[in-house]
C-alpha cells in the first residue's frame, strides 16, 4: 500500500524492535543503578564564581533597595514635584537621633550625624526605633547604601542584605536557617553558597519590620535573633521597629546600641514650611494655631504629604479640614485623591475602583504578612468562599481533561475504523456501550485532570531534576502510576488483540512501561521558585516557558516511538494518528507538571477575581498605574506600598467596605 512504511524498514522491524528494547532496558538499568547511589555534595564554587555571585548580590541590593526604594521614597518624590533642590550640605536632617547610653537619660547626637556614623559608633550592632513615618526604613537604607559602597570597594567587607522579618513569622525557624532560606529563595543564591556566606560572616543582615511580625510571634522573633547572635559571636546587624510595638514585646535585643528617631520639633516644621514660600503660607499660618495639626506634621512622612496636598490652600480652608475627627486618615485620603488627579494622560481608572482594588491588595498583603507583593504570589485564599476556591482549582483541569478525552477518543476511534476498512480487523469490543478508543480518551483525560489539579499555585520558574528527588518520590510515583499503567495497557491490549497474541503482548507491555517510567522520571523533577524577579509576573512567564521547554522534547520522543511502532505493524497513516495522540498526551502531561498547571491556575484565579470586580483584568498594568501615581513603588519585579501607613490605610478602607469595621493595624500582625 502507498501509505505503508518503506520495505526496508518493514523487513528490519524485528531488528529495530530488538535494538529499541535493549536500549530501553539499558537506560532503565542505569537509571535504577544511579537512583540508589548516594548523591554527592555539590562542590563549592570556585573563587571566580564566588566573586560573580558577590557582584550580583551587591548589584541586586542596590537596584532593589537603593534605586528602587530609597531614591524613590515619598520624601524625594514630593520634593521633586514641588520643584525643590536637595542640598545635603545646606540643611539639617529632619530628625534628631538619640542614643540610649543610660536608659534614664537619652542623649541627643550632634546635628548632622549621618546614618553610617550611627552605625559605626554602635560597632555595627544597632537597633533603630521610631514612630510610624519617622524615617526608620530610610535610615536603614541610607546605612545600606554606605555599606554597599564599602563592600564594593573591599571584598573583605561583609555584604549588606535587606531582609523583612514579616516572613519569619510563617516558619518561626532559627534565624540562620531563615536567612539561608531567604538568600536562596528571595535572592536566588545557591544554598551551599548561602550557607558558606553565613558561616564566614560575609552577610550583614539588615532586618526591617520587626513590628510587622504578628503580635504573638514577636517575642519568639526577638529570641531567635538573640540566639543567632549568641551562637555566632559579635556580628554586624541592624534591626528596625516601631518604638511602641517594640516596647510592648517585653524581651530586649542584645545589641550594642539603640537609637530613637525623634519627632520633628515645631521649629523644624515651621522652617520647612517657610522654605516653601507662598505655596505653603496657608499651612504655615494654620499650624501656629492648631496643635493637632502640628502634632500630626511632626512625622517627616506626613509633613511631606501635607506639603504636597495643602499647597496653595489658605488658612481658612485648612481650618475647615481641622474639623475632621481623624486628621491623619483625612490627610492620606487627600493625598490619594491628589495623586490620582496627576498626569491624566494615558490609561486612567475610576478613582473609586482604584481605591477598592488597592484596598483588596493591601488587605491580602496584610493577611499574608507581605511587604513586597509579586503577582505570581497570588493564591486561591484571595477568594472569600471555599466553594469558589474549589471551582477555581477544578475549572481548568476539568476543561483541559474533557478536551483531551474528546480529542484522544476521536483520534483512536478513527484509527480503529481505518483499521477495519483497510484490513478488516476493526475493534468490535465495547464496555458499557463505549469503544476502547473512547475508553483510552477517558483514561488520558483523567490523567490530565490529575496532573492539572493543585490546591496552591506553585510557579515553576526553575526546573531541576535530581536523583535525591527521584528516590524520595519513587514509591509514591510508582503507586500512582500502576493503576494508570494497568488501565492503559488493558485498553491497548484490547485494541490490538485482533493482530495476534505477540502483537497484543508487545503493545500491552509497552503501554504498561510507558506511564510507569513517565511517572517515576517526573518524580525527580522539582519546580522551584525564583523570587528575585526583574519584571512583574516574570514567574508565570518562566513557568510557561519551562512547561513548553520540558514537555516538547518528551512529547516528541514518545510520539515518534509510538508512531514508528504502530506504523511498522500497520500503516503510515495509522502510525501518524497514534503517534500524534501519544505525543500530544505526553506533552500536555509533562507541561502540566513542570509549570503548566501553575500558569493555568494563576490566570483562572485572576479571571475569577476580575469577574467579581476585585481586581482589574489587566492587573500588572494597573499596578504600574498606581506606581506612576506614587501610591505603590516598584521593587524589582514586585510592588510595595509607598509606606506602611498607606498599606494600613487601604487595608482599613477595605475592611470597612466589606465588614463594616477596620482591621487591627500593624500591632495585630
Amino acid at each position: 500500500m502507498p501509505d505503508q512504511l518503506p520495505d526496508w524498514l518493514v523487513k528490519n522491524s524485528a531488528l529495530a524492535w530488538a535494538a529499541f528494547s535493549i536500549t530501553a532496558l539499558l537506560c532503565l538499568g542505569v537509571a535504577a543503578w544511579q537512583a540508589w547511589i548516594e548523591p554527592q555534595e555539590d562542590p563549592a564554587p570556585v573563587a571566580p564564581v564566588q566573586q560573580q555571585h558577590r557582584r550580583l548580590m551587591l548589584q541586586r541590593q542596590r537596584d532593589f533597595w537603593i534605586d528602587g526604594v530609597l531614591n524613590q521614597s515619598l520624601e524625594v518624590v514630593t520634593r521633586l514635584e514641588l520643584g525643590l533642590e536637595t542640598r545635603s550640605d545646606a540643611v539639617e536632617r529632619p530628625w534628631n537621633v538619640v542614643v540610649y547610653d543610660d536608659p534614664d537619660r537619652p542623649r541627643a547626637l550632634p546635628p548632622g550625624t549621618s546614618a553610617i556614623d550611627v552605625f559605626d559608633q554602635s560597632g555595627g550592632s544597632l537597633l533603630i526605633l521610631g514612630m510610624p513615618g519617622s524615617g526608620k526604613t530610610t535610615l536603614l537604607l541610607e546605612t545600606a547604601a554606605e555599606l554597599l559602597q564599602r563592600a564594593q570597594s573591599d571584598c573583605e567587607q561583609p555584604m549588606p542584605v535587606v531582609f523583612n522579618l514579616s516572613s519569619w513569622g510563617k516558619s518561626e525557624s532559627p534565624l540562620d536557617q531563615w536567612l539561608e532560606d531567604e538568600l536562596h529563595r528571595r535572592y536566588t543564591v545557591p544554598r551551599k553558597l548561602a550557607r558558606q556566606w553565613l558561616h564566614d560572616e560575609m552577610i550583614l543582615p539588615l532586618l526591617d519590620g520587626l513590628d510587622e511580625v504578628r503580635v504573638d510571634r514577636r517575642d519568639g522573633c526577638v529570641r531567635a535573633i538573640n540566639d543567632f547572635l549568641g551562637a555566632n559571636g559579635p556580628l554586624q546587624i541592624v534591626v528596625c521597629s516601631r518604638v511602641a510595638d517594640y516596647d510592648a514585646i517585653g524581651s530586649r535585643l542584645r545589641l550594642n546600641r539603640a537609637v530613637l528617631i525623634r519627632d520633628l520639633t515645631q521649629s523644624q516644621v515651621l522652617t520647612h514650611l517657610a522654605g516653601a514660600g507662598a505655596q505653603l503660607a496657608g499651612l504655615h499660618t494654620a499650624i501656629e494655631h492648631d496643635d493637632q495639626l502640628l502634632s500630626l506634621l511632626s512625622s517627616p512622612l506626613l509633613l511631606n504629604v501635607a506639603s504636597l496636598v495643602y499647597r496653595g490652600l489658605s488658612a481658612e480652608e485648612l481650618e475647615a479640614d481641622g474639623r475632621v475627627a481623624d486628621r491623619r486618615s483625612h490627610l492620606i485620603d487627600s493625598y490619594i485623591q491628589h495623586t490620582l488627579r496627576r498626569r491624566p494622560t494615558g490609561r486612567t481608572y475610576d478613582d473609586e475602583r482604584v481605591v477598592r482594588w488597592l484596598g483588596e491588595l493591601a488587605y491580602q498583603m496584610s493577611q499574608d504578612d507581605q511587604t513586597v507583593f509579586h503577582v505570581e504570589w497570588m493564591q486561591p485564599v484571595w477568594l472569600s468562599s471555599p466553594l469558589l476556591r474549589i471551582m477555581t482549582a477544578c475549572f481548568s483541569p476539568l476543561l483541559l481533561g474533557v478536551a483531551m478525552a474528546l480529542a484522544t477518543g476521536y483520534a483512536i476511534d478513527h484509527a480503529n475504523t481505518l483499521g477495519a476498512r483497510l484490513f478488516g480487523l476493526g475493534n468490535d469490543v465495547y464496555v458499557a456501550g463505549m469503544s476502547t478508543g473512547w475508553l483510552t480518551g477517558a483514561a488520558i483525560g483523567g490523567l490530565v485532570c490529575v496532573f492539572a489539579f493543585d490546591r496552591a499555585i506553585r510557579p515553576a520558574e526553575i526546573i531541576s531534576w535530581s536523583l535525591h528527588s527521584l528516590r524520595q518520590n519513587a514509591g509514591r510515583q510508582l503507586r500512582s502510576a500502576l493503576p494508570w499503567g494497568v488501565a492503559l495497557s488493558a485498553i491497548v491490549g484490547t485494541i490490538m488483540h485482533v493482530w495476534g497474541l505477540t502483537t497484543t503482548v508487545v503493545f500491552a507491555a509497552f503501554f504498561m512501561v510507558l506511564p510507569i517510567t513517565f511517572y517515576v522520571v517526573v518524580g525527580g523533577v522539582s519546580p522551584q521558585l525564583r523570587e528575585a524577579r526583574i519584571s512583574p509576573n516574570e514567574g508565570m512567564r518562566r513557568s510557561l516557558m519551562n512547561a513548553v521547554a520540558v514537555g516538547l522534547p518528551g512529547g516528541t520522543a514518545i510520539g515518534v516511538l509510538a508512531g514508528v511502532a504502530f506504523g511498522a505493524r500497520m500503516t503510515l497513516l495509522f502510525g501518524l494518528i497514534d503517534g500524534l495522540t501519544c505525543g500530544i498526551s505526553v506533552f500536555v502531561l509533562t507541561a502540566l507538571h513542570t509549570g503548566g498547571r501553575a500558569w493555568l491556575h494563576h490566570y483562572t484565579l485572576r479571571a475569577m477575581l476580575a469577574l467579581q470586580s476585585r481586581i482589574p483584568l489587566r492587573w500588572v498594568r494597573f499596578l504600574q498605574y498606581a506606581s506612576d501615581r506614587i501610591l505603590l513603588r516598584r521593587v524589582g519585579g514586585g510592588y510595595m506600598f509607598v509606606h506602611g501607613l498607606f498599606l494600613d490605610h487601604f487595608a482599613a478602607l477595605h475592611a470597612r467596605a466589606v465588614n463594616g469595621s477596620a482591621p487591627a493595624g500593624p500591632s495585630a500582625r
